[in-house]
């Protein structure tokens, strides 16, 4: 009899702990969840506050890694070391580094007190690949429009047409397939036709079958 009880009390005290355990477990995890965002938005900021020049030496490229960006500018009296151990700390925080496909960063300017890369000066015609960021994704091309990217690239904005509709057809139903699933907000890796109309500067995937669009992070 004082055995069952035994047994029973036993069992009892073992679920007790694993479901303390399963609570606090759950508790600490949110915390960390919330301290890790507040760290990241800490290390944007701070990177951000360090892009400041007088003259285009002031200016310099760090590689802070994913998800900061493939190659920051920053001013070469930043605490660079600094800011590292915070992304050493906000790695370990979220358990791992992620990664980038990124392209080599232009060497920066001092515009207006501001690191900034200067756009590339591409011809029409001209095959070009760019980095960006997804300002836009137009669907027009399910109405027998186009269907095409805003995309910010290098401080100005670049149309990336995937698809013409229903006339003329479009050589490259890969890239159409990508660029349809892209969101506002997502990086982009493309390569193309460059084209520019007036201030309007675009860039077709639809002629070949070696353009591309790549969703990077």
């Amino acid at each position: 009899m004082y055995a069952k009880i035994k047994i029973l009390v036993g069992i009892l005290v073992v679920i007790v702990i694993v479901a303390g355990g399963w609570w606090v477990w759950n508790i600490i995890t949110v915390i960390s969840e919330e301290d890790c965002d507040a760290l990241k938005q800490k290390i944007i900021k701070n990177i951000n506050e360090a892009n400041y020049c007088s003259i285009d030496e002031d200016c310099i490229i760090v590689d802070f890694g994913c998800p900061f960006g493939c190659g920051s500018y920053v001013n070469r009296n930043a605490d660079v070391d600094g800011m590292k151990a915070e992304i050493d700390l906000y790695n370990s925080c979220v358990g791992g580094i992620c990664e980038y496909m990124c392209m080599s960063p232009r060497e920066p300017k001092c515009v207006n007190n501001k690191c900034i890369s200067l756009p590339p000066q591409f011809s029409p015609g001209e095959e070009v690949t760019i980095q960006g960021t997804v300002l836009e994704n137009n669907l027009g091309c399910r109405v027998d429009a186009r269907c095409y990217l805003r995309v910010l690239s290098n401080e100005q904005e670049i149309f990336v047409v995937y698809h013409y509709g229903e006339w003329p057809s479009c050589l490259n139903e890969d890239a159409a397939n990508q660029g349809e699933k892209l969101r506002e907000g997502d990086e982009v890796e493309i390569y193309g036709q460059y084209s520019k109309l007036g201030d309007m500067r675009s860039i077709s995937t639809c002629n070949s079958k070696d353009y591309y669009i790549k969703k990077i992070v």
